[in-house]
Order: structure tokens, then sequence, then C-alpha cells
């Protein structure tokens, strides 16, 4: 029996981000809310240790995990830890590094970070309908039937929303790509605003057994903007496994 999907989000928004995908995934699946993100983060703070440590206890011997954005990075450096947690990987809009430096061109400015601290200083559903914006989705009624999901959501407080950011500035895997051996599928779209398509190139020829699907046309939701394509993709990666 093929066990089921394990959906991972990214930051900012919810398992709710999956939904608009799910009545056509075909598959048994599992949404996977990370904490404070639609369950109650009680007293874990948001530290890389903590949350490897309560990803791996959520995880089942042998997933195949669907993760996007900060959900592939976390996803990442679980697998350099544990292979034996997964099947296969798939990546969504995935970076192994998400902030810039000297020898990384493919993350984020100190212009674009003065952006996300800007969001976080405005109300809850201002940040939500804005960061959707981003995602590259034409849709706007798909826009806004993506905010007022996620707004139905209990809403994620600014301490996890600041705790998950500072997590991703500090996340650098280049270093353990070589570790990773279990087979890892990167879908990409080629104009994401948010992560670079040049970081998904790093990814799969760091990665010993990655490869890359890149959607043209796509942004940093991909899954959303051209759900025909990714689930063939999809689809295509889970007979393989």
């Amino acid at each position: 029996m093929t066990a089921a999907l394990t959906l991972v989000h990214g930051w900012g928004l919810g398992s709710a981000i999956w939904q608009p995908l799910l009545t056509n995934l075909g598959v048994p699946y599992r949404l996977l809310d990370l904490p404070g993100y639609g369950i109650d983060a009680g007293n874990l703070a948001w530290s890389v240790d903590n949350i490897s440590q309560w990803m791996h206890d959520q995880l089942l011997p042998g997933s195949h995990v669907l993760a996007w954005s900060m959900g592939g990075m976390l996803a990442l450096r679980l697998a350099s830890e544990y292979p034996r947690l997964f099947s296969r990987l798939t990546l969504v809009a995935t970076t192994p590094r998400f902030v810039a430096a000297n020898d990384w061109i493919f993350g984020a400015t100190a212009v674009d970070m003065r952006r996300f601290d800007a969001l976080l200083q405005r109300s809850y559903p201002f940040f939500v309908r804005r960061f959707i914006s981003m995602l590259g989705i034409g849709d706007m009624q798909l826009r806004r039937q993506l905010a007022d999901q996620v707004l139905l959501e209990k809403q994620i407080t600014m301490n996890v929303l600041k705790g998950s950011l500072r997590l991703l500035l500090e996340l650098d895997l280049r270093p353990r790509l070589d570790q990773i051996s279990i087979p890892v599928t990167v879908i990409h779209g080629d104009v994401d605003r948010i992560i670079p398509v040049g970081s998904a190139d790093f990814l799969v020829e760091a990665l010993p057994n990655g490869c890359l699907h890149r959607v043209k046309r796509a942004g940093h939701g991909v899954f959303l903007s051209h759900q025909a394509e990714f689930l063939a993709i999809l689809a295509g990666d889970r007979h393989a496994g």
C-alpha cells in the first residue's frame, strides 16, 4: 500500500494554502501544519533544532514529502540527518539558502528583507492578502479565495511569523546537500520573484539524486497558478516512487 503524501507548507501561510490542489490530488494525503501554523505552538521556540526534531516526530519512516519553500528547506535538513524517514522528496520553490551572501547571488537582498519586515508591521489580514499577491497567481478570484481560506484558519501570531523568518535567515543547507541520497524532485517557476530559479539549478547540481522541472511563466506559487502541469509532474514523481 502506498503511503499518504505528506504536504508541508512554507513561511507565512499554513496548510490552507494547499486547499485548491487537494480535490485533484488523486492520492491519499496528509497536511502537516508547522508549530504555530494551524496548531497551538505551546512552548516550542522556533529554532532550527527544535523544528527539525518536531518534524522528525511527525513523519513516518518511508514518507514521500511534498514541501513548499521554507517547508522544503526544513525537509532537506531533516533528510540530511534521517534519510530513512523519506522514500522521496518533492520540493516546490525551495532554496538551500534564503538570504543573499558574497558567495550566494540567488538569495533575498537587504531591500527584500525590509519589505518582509514592513509586511509584518501591518494587520494580519493585510499581510495574508499582500503575501498571496506576491506568489505569481494571475487569477484574481483564486487569490481572493485563497486569502479567505487562510483567514478562516487560526491567526498566526507575530511571534511565530518572526520566529520562522529568523529561522529562514539562519538556514544554509549548501554544505549538507551532498549527504542527501534519497530521490529529490525540484519543481520551480522560472519567474519566481521570491526565490530565483537559479537556486533550483544549484540544488539539482549539488544533490546526488536530484532532478529539476522548470515551469514556464510560473512564480513562487507554481502549484496554484499552474495546477495541471504541477499535478502531472507530481503524478510522475509518485509513479517513480
